[in-house]
């Protein structure tokens, strides 16, 4: 209209009103025009401010870790849509960026999922090594025995428990089973050791009931086990003579008997060793008959100084049961 009123004014007067007519119509439409910019620009400011609050759900470092291609296509995405000077242009951008941002959202959320299910299931593993170390431990405790290998497992134990506290789960997961079966390998140990030391304890009975039977008393004060699991026992004979019994695991871990008298000790510290051998492996053929009774069947007769294990050597040393000496061994 006011365009009309210029294009048919006749006058002076009437040009000027229709002139005043049409710069108030440009500056309602100017104002118009920036009503729409400023829309569009508070519009746009307020998708990208949305955008950044659910980025904020995340720390942009642990985005960059998990998402790397995506942080940094989001990441630019922003920069370039809050540079854009065209509000409309800007408002668009804003608009496109949205579905990426969800995108990398998603795979960062799920691949966080994972890694705290990763990180859960190798402390698990962790924790169930340990526990079982412990058990390991305790069980070897309660039989008085040493438990072979827990030294190292425990600082193998120690070291996965770090790792997995670092976040690093391969480095865990690759550790675990060398553990596992070293664990596996000291229970194997450990169950052996306490068969054996249940073996030595029943060998022991048999020979501790079947001493009165050969003239000796034993003498339970003297009962001692030591920490590898040998144990050692002495009786007395009517006149006072001493008869020393060890049972203990041999070389090849399997259980042997050791045993001496106070009288083979006499001989060799007077440089006659030999007198007593027979009456000591009578001794000790009738405890064998005991133990054959019992379930045991025990092997051949050695002297610990013998080169021929069958027979008596002709000097040697007195010593106590477990020492290298005049002293006779049977393996149960």
């Amino acid at each position: 209209p006011a365009r009309t009123a210029v294009a048919g004014a006749t006058g002076a007067e009437a040009l000027r009103k229709a002139a005043e007519g049409l710069d108030l119509a440009d500056r309602a439409l100017a104002a118009l025009h920036f009503g729409i910019a400023e829309g569009r620009r508070r519009e746009a400011a307020d998708r990208l401010a949305a955008l950044d609050q659910l980025l904020a759900a995340v720390p942009a470092a642990e985005r960059a870790r998990l998402d790397p291609a995506g942080h940094d296509q989001v990441e630019e995405g922003l920069v370039r849509a809050r540079r854009q000077a065209d509000p409309a242009a800007a408002l668009r951008r804003a608009g496109d960026l949205a579905p990426y941002v969800h995108e990398h959202l998603d795979r960062v959320l799920a691949r966080r999922h994972e890694e705290q299910a990763r990180a859960a299931a190798a402390e698990g593993l962790v924790a169930e090594l340990a526990d079982r170390l412990a058990v390991l431990e305790a069980d070897a405790a309660r039989a008085q025995v040493p438990l072979d290998g827990a030294e190292d497992a425990r600082r193998a134990v120690e070291g996965l428990q770090a790792a997995a506290r670092r976040g690093e789960l391969e480095a865990v997961q690759a550790a675990t089973a060398p553990v596992h079966a070293a664990l596996e390998a000291a229970e194997r140990g450990l169950d052996d050791l306490c068969d054996r030391i249940v073996e030595r304890r029943e060998v022991l009975q048999s020979i501790v009931a079947a001493l009165p039977g050969t003239g000796f008393q034993v003498d339970p004060a003297s009962y001692r086990e030591g920490v590898d699991g040998a144990l050692e026992l002495r009786a007395y004979g009517h006149a006072g003579q001493a008869f020393a019994v060890l049972v203990r695991d041999n070389p090849d871990a399997r259980t042997e008997v050791l045993y001496t008298t106070d009288a083979m000790a006499g001989e060799v510290a007077a440089g006659t060793p030999g007198r007593s051998c027979a009456p000591l492996l009578d001794i000790i053929e009738r405890l064998s008959e005991e133990a054959r009774g019992d379930g045991f069947e025990p092997g051949a007769v050695r002297w610990d100084d013998a080169d021929d294990p069958d027979r008596p050597p002709p000097a040697g040393r007195a010593v106590p049961p477990g020492q290298q000496g005049r002293t006779a061994r049977g393996a149960a």
